[in-house]
């Protein structure tokens, strides 16, 4: 898979290699100040002391404003790579045939729906929704994250809640269930930290889940059961921008003949493994790594202050992912409630080789910074 993935180009390893750019590419302080006036202040952007400005991206790389490569560890939503060559030329066909919203009939509505639902054997019928890009691959890949599934959660409350005849819900300490209103008031991600909706009576919050029960529910996508009158369905709620417009179904398809033909499933399973065992030798080596803990291409780095205590580093957090960016050309953020987890997350085509280059990259800042 590695050889394969190598084929497209583009796999300098150090950081700094120029490209030539695509289209005149303004100054980083001119679109901060136009982004400053005109864009919203509560939409975030990573590095907020020193934000990382994309000129070009491809597969696991992307590019700043002045034309240098950088491996990017935090881009989890592209699956399968920036700008994949399939994917893009999927997307262009159906731009050029036809971009009709789903009330006019389209094969590839249905042609989407039948690859999504073989790989969610028990559900029968999907139901495409505005927001969210998840497209519940991430159960197909078995990745653990969550992300922003706003609209299918909401419908899914509300079938749920008219199926149960009951209003309370139960939700997990720190969880993110999107930004409409009711599914903001859902996220302890939202309300305990700084959100002007506060927890209403009827969510309650639960700080710890077996894994058998955990591990069952489906991330990226809310499924119900649903019955009305003398039908019953299991539904599946698709987040597909544009509520499953061909171009989105086409991106779908592509991405998921992607994942298919290239053999992902089994090497993020492959290179998941590696990560384990790379992540827990440099654990055993740094004592302010508290814990690691991950599956395939999605693990957390636990930067603590004393082992014992488990008191998070969120400045050392921040500073390691700041010289990893400038010194060691590897993007990467620090998440959690206390902002002193490193998430590596990136995409799909990660290879061995940047596996390495990543680990060996925080292994040398550490010793750098002292830790």
């Amino acid at each position: 898979m590695d050889l394969l993935v190598q084929i497209f180009g583009y796999f300098n390893t150090g950081a700094g290699t120029k490209i030539e750019a695509q289209e005149e590419v303004r100054s980083k302080e001119e679109v901060l100040n136009k982004r400053k006036d005109i864009i919203g202040s509560k939409c975030q952007i990573f590095y907020k002391d020193d934000p990382f400005m994309v000129s070009r991206a491809f597969m696991q790389y992307l590019y700043d404003e002045s034309g240098k490569e950088y491996l990017d560890c935090i881009s989890n939503v592209q699956h399968v790579g920036h700008c994949h060559p399939i994917v893009v030329d999927a997307i262009s066909k159906q731009l050029a045939t036809s971009t009709c919203n789903v009330r006019f009939v389209s094969q590839k509505l249905t042609d989407c729906a039948e690859e999504i639902l073989k790989t969610l054997p028990g559900l029968d019928t999907v139901l495409f929704c505005n927001s969210g890009q998840e497209f519940n691959l991430k159960r197909y890949l078995k990745r653990r994250y969550s992300y922003q599934i706003s609209e299918a959660n909401d419908l899914a409350l509300r079938l749920a809640r008219d199926y149960t005849g009951h209003t309370d819900a139960i939700v997990i300490d720190h969880a993110y269930h999107g930004h409409v209103t009711t599914t903001m008031q859902m996220s302890p991600y939202k309300f305990d930290h700084g959100s002007t909706l506060h927890q209403p009576e009827w969510v309650h919050v639960v700080s710890f889940f077996k894994q058998s029960i955990y591990s069952s529910i489906l991330r990226g996508s809310a499924a119900v059961m649903w019955r009305s009158g003398h039908t019953s369905q299991r539904i599946l709620f698709s987040c597909c921008q544009y509520g499953g417009n061909p171009v989105a179904c086409a991106a779908v398809l592509s991405v998921m003949k992607v994942i298919h033909e290239e053999n992902l499933l089994s090497h993020s399973h492959n290179i998941g493994r590696e990560f384990e065992r790379k992540l827990k030798e440099l654990q055993d080596k740094h004592n302010c790594i508290g814990d690691v803990r991950g599956v395939g291409l999605f693990w957390g780095i636990d930067l603590v202050k004393d082992r014992k205590t488990r008191v998070p580093n969120d400045k050392l957090a921040l500073s390691l992912i700041l010289k990893l960016r400038r010194e060691f050309g590897i993007l990467l953020n620090a998440d959690g409630p206390h902002s002193n987890i490193i998430k590596i997350k990136p995409p799909l085509c990660f290879t061995r080789l940047n596996l390495m280059q990543t680990v060996q990259a925080i292994d040398q800042a550490l010793v750098e910074m002292g830790h």
